[in-house]
C-alpha cells in the first residue's frame, strides 16, 4: 500500500477563534514539519493533506519499478512504494480543485537518489522514521548502484528548478487561471537561538548562511511565475529556540510566534477579504496574554512563599543560639550548690521568653525547667534532654535551609523564564505595535515543549502504527499515547501519522 500521510480535521480540535466557516477549504500541501504545525491548528477552516518529505524533482520525475528492493518495515516499503510509483503526483492530478502548498527549506535535510530519470529521496534518514535511520542497500539493489546527489550541490537545484517548471506547466498553471491558490512557503533557516534571554549563534552558522543564499535564488525564480504566491514571514521570526514546536532548537525549527504569523497570512490569502489573519492573530495575542499573566502570578506566588520561609528560618535560627545558651547555663548548674539555684531559675526564664514564639515545639523543655527550681539532683538529667531537644532543632534549622535553597533555585529559573517570556514580547511589539501595543506587552511564546494527547489524536496519532513501528514499547506493554508523549518526543521517535 502507498503511503500517505493524512492530517484531517478533528471534532475537538482547539478552535483558533470564533467565526464561522461556511465551507471548508480542500489543502495538498508538501514538504516537512512546518505545513503540519502551520495547517494543523486551522482545521476548523482547512481540510488538508500533507505528504511528508514529498519533494519537486521526486513529484516530477517518471515513475520506476525497483526488482531488488525489498524492505522488513512495512513503513519503509509503503514509502518507497509511494516515491516510486509517483502516488503524490497522481494524488495532486486527481485533485483538480485543492489547493496546493510546497516548500524547498526542508529538501536540504536529505539527499536524493538518481536511477536513470527518476528520482526518489534518500531514505537512509531517521527524519522518515525510527525504522529508517539504520536502512542498508542489498548489492544488487538499485539504490545501492543509484547516483546520490545532495541537496547542497547547484545540481539539485537545477534539476528542482526545471521539475517545478513542469510541474507549473502541467498541472499549476490551470489551477492559477481558474482561481485556485497555489503557495510558495519561502522560508530560511535560522542562524540563531533564543537561550536564557539571549541570541546565540548556531554552531553551523556558515553552512546555514549558504544554504539561506540557495533559498534567496530559489524564492527569485519562483516569483517569476505568475499566480504562485510567496508566503515568507519576517526575517526577526526566524530564530529558534528550547520551546520550538516539534523537537527544540534546531535550524529547521522556528519558534513559535513565526508559526502564528504563518497561519494568519494562509488564512488571509485562502479567504481574501475575510480578515481571517487579523482574528487569528488577536486571539492568539490574547492567549498568550493571559499565559503571561498566569507566568507573573506564580512568580509572585514563589517570591512570596520564600519570603515567609525565610522569616521562618531566621525565627528559627534564633531560637536554637536561645537554646544553646540554655544548655550552656545548665551545665554549669550540675558543678554548682544550691545557692546558685537562683542563677539557674533566672536563666530559665530567660529561655522560656524565647520559647513563647515556638512554644509548641518546646513544651517539654519548659517543664524540665520549671522543675529545677531547687532539684539540684536533676539538672544532670535536664542537661541531657536540653542536648536532644537543641540536636531535633538543628535539624529543623537544616530542613528550612533546604527548603530556602529549593525555593530560590524555583524563584531563579522562573525569573529566567519570565525574562525569555519578556524577550520575546519585544520582538513581537515590534511588529504589532501600531495597534496592539497593550497586547503585546503581555505576550509569551506560544506554546509549551509537549502536545497534549487531545492535539496528538488531532494530528493524526496512530497507536497501532506506533507500537509496530517499536518494539520496546509494544513490549513493555505500555500505552502507545503516554509513551510518546513522556518518551517518544523527547528520544526524537516519529509521530506516526494516519
Amino acid at each position: 500500500m502507498n503511503k500517505l500521510t493524512v492530517v484531517e480535521s478533528s471534532g475537538d480540535a482547539d478552535t483558533p477563534f470564533e467565526d464561522y466557516f461556511p465551507a471548508k477549504k480542500l489543502v495538498i500541501t508538501m514538504g516537512g514539519c512546518n505545513f503540519v504545525e502551520i495547517f494543523s491548528h486551522l482545521t476548523d477552516a482547512i481540510e488538508f493533506t500533507h505528504f511528508w518529505r514529498a519533494v519537486i524533482p521526486s513529484i516530477m520525475s517518471p515513475s520506476i519499478v525497483l526488482h531488488h528492493a525489498n524492505f522488513e518495515d512495512a513503513e519503509v516499503s509503503r514509502f518507497v512504494d509511494r516515491e516510486t510509483s509517483k502516488v503524490v503526483y497522481k494524488r495532486i492530478e486527481e485533485s483538480p480543485d485543492s489547493i496546493i502548498a510546497f516548500e524547498a527549506a526542508g529538501d536540504f535535510v536529505t539527499g536524493v537518489f538518481k536511477i536513470g530519470e527518476t528520482i526518489i529521496p534518500d531514505i537512509r534518514n531517521e527524519v522518515f522514521g525510527p525504522a529508517f535511520k539504520d536502512i542498508a542497500f542489498k548489492e544488487e539493489s538499485e539504490l545501492n548502484k543509484a547516483d546520490l546527489i545532495s541537496a547542497d550541490s547547484p545540481y539539485y537545484w537545477d534539476m528542482w528548478k526545471y521539475s517545478f517548471n513542469c510541474l507549473y506547466d502541467r498541472i499549476l498553471k490551470d489551477r492559477i487561471q481558474r482561481g485556485i491558490g497555489v503557495f510558495f512557503l519561502s522560508r530560511r533557516f535560522c542562524t540563531s537561538e533564543l537561550k536564557d534571554g539571549e541570541f546565540v549563534p548556531l554552531h553551523n552558522a556558515r553552512t546555514i548562511s549558504e544554504r539561506n543564499l540557495i533559498l534567496d535564488d530559489i524564492e527569485d525564480f519562483i516569483s517569476k511565475y505568475d499566480g504562485v504566491k510567496i508566503m515568507k514571514s519576517a526575517l526577526s521570526l526566524e530564530f529558534t529556540s528550547t520551546d520550538a514546536p516539534w523537537g527544540g532548537p534546531w535550524e529547521y525549527h522556528p519558534q513559535g510566534e513565526y508559526y502564528a504569523y504563518m497561519r494568519a497570512k494562509f488564512l488571509d490569502a485562502i479567504f481574501p477579504g475575510k480578515e481571517r489573519g487579523s482574528k487569528y492573530i488577536a486571539t492568539w495575542m490574547a492567549k498568550s496574554a493571559q499565559s503571561l499573566s498566569k507566568t507573573k502570578a506564580l512568580l509572585v506566588r514563589a517570591d512570596s512563599e520564600a519570603t515567609v520561609a525565610n522569616n521562618l528560618l531566621t525565627n528559627v535560627r534564633s531560637d536554637g543560639e536561645l537554646v544553646e545558651q540554655g544548655i550552656e547555663i545548665a551545665g554549669a548548674e550540675t558543678e554548682v550548690s544550691r545557692r546558685e539555684a537562683a542563677i539557674a531559675k533566672a536563666d530559665r526564664e530567660a529561655i522560656e521568653r524565647a520559647l513563647e514564639i515556638t512554644r509548641a515545639q518546646y513544651n517539654e523543655l519548659d517543664g524540665q525547667l520549671r522543675e529545677r527550681d531547687g532539684i539540684i539532683q536533676r539538672s544532670h538529667d535536664l542537661t541531657q534532654a536540653l542536648r536532644a531537644e537543641c540536636f531535633e532543632k538543628d535539624n529543623i534549622i537544616a530542613e528550612q535551609a533546604h527548603l530556602n535553597e529549593r525555593l530560590s533555585s524555583e524563584i531563579f529559573a522562573l525569573e529566567i523564564k519570565l525574562s525569555r517570556l519578556e524577550t520575546i514580547l519585544n520582538f513581537v511589539e515590534n511588529r504589532y505595535s501600531a495597534c496592539k501595543s497593550n497586547l503585546l506587552h503581555r505576550m509569551v511564546k506560544f506554546f509549551a515543549i509537549h502536545f497534549d494527547a487531545n492535539q496528538l489524536r488531532r494530528f493524526g496519532f496512530n497507536e497501532k502504527v506506533y507500537l509496530e513501528e517499536n518494539a520496546d514499547v509494544r513490549a513493555s506493554k505500555a500505552n502507545p499515547l503516554e509513551h510518546y508523549l513522556a518518551h517518544g518526543m523527547r528520544e526524537g521517535r516519529t509521530l506516526p501519522k494516519i
